[in-house]
């Protein structure tokens, strides 16, 4: 059973790195998987997904910027999802479109290298947002905010989905700095420079 199991995740390595598609460990929970909205939406159709967005409480619209991998090639899409009210559950859902755009492949292989460079995929989500920062005789500051988005991104292939989140990023790494923080932040900014979305 062990070896099956071993040359079960052996091939499926192997597999993605003939494919140039990267690795990773899935760690989602089924209640994750049911309030995402490219799980749910989009995962089906595609071998490999990696969805980006921003998530704010009081916009009635969320963009989703979504790289998609089948047979052998990559696309990116935007998409905008228009929701009935603030409440961004997929059942509160008005309407949703969909926008090609062009990216190179040389753009994702230099993305998908720098994201393992920084340790992007191995990014953990307790450390990610862990909100206190120690002082002297062993005590924490527990550091609040409010009014701002979380930035989210899901990897998801055929059989794993994982997903990083963390809200109000920027704001926390200037108040209590780490390197799970920093990662998060270096792979979402070069996202945004080989996507020219910001």
């Amino acid at each position: 059973m062990k070896l099956s199991v071993l040359l079960y995740i052996l091939f499926n390595t192997a597999l993605a790195q003939a494919q140039n598609l990267p690795v990773f460990v899935s760690d989602s929970t089924h209640s994750s998987e049911i309030d995402s909205f490219v799980f749910s939406k989009i995962k089906t159709k595609y071998n490999y997904l990696i969805s980006y967005t921003a998530e704010c409480y009081w916009p009635t619209e969320q963009l989703f910027y979504v790289l998609v991998h089948n047979t052998d090639k990559w696309k990116f899409y935007r998409l905008k999802v228009k929701f009935k009210s603030q409440d961004k559950t997929i059942d509160n859902i008005l309407s949703t479109s969909k926008k090609k755009k062009r990216i190179k492949d040389d753009k994702l292989d230099s993305l998908f290298n720098y994201w393992t460079e920084v340790h992007f995929w191995e990014l953990e989500n307790d450390l990610l947002n862990y909100p206190g920062r120690g002082i002297e005789d062993d005590k924490l500051i527990y550091i609040g905010s409010t009014d701002g988005c979380s930035d989210k991104f899901e990897v998801i292939t055929k059989d794993k989905h994982n997903k990083f989140e963390i809200y109000n990023v920027d704001e926390f790494q200037k108040e209590y700095p780490s390197s799970q923080r920093e990662s998060f932040i270096l792979g979402r900014n070069k996202f945004y420079q080989i996507t020219k979305e910001k």
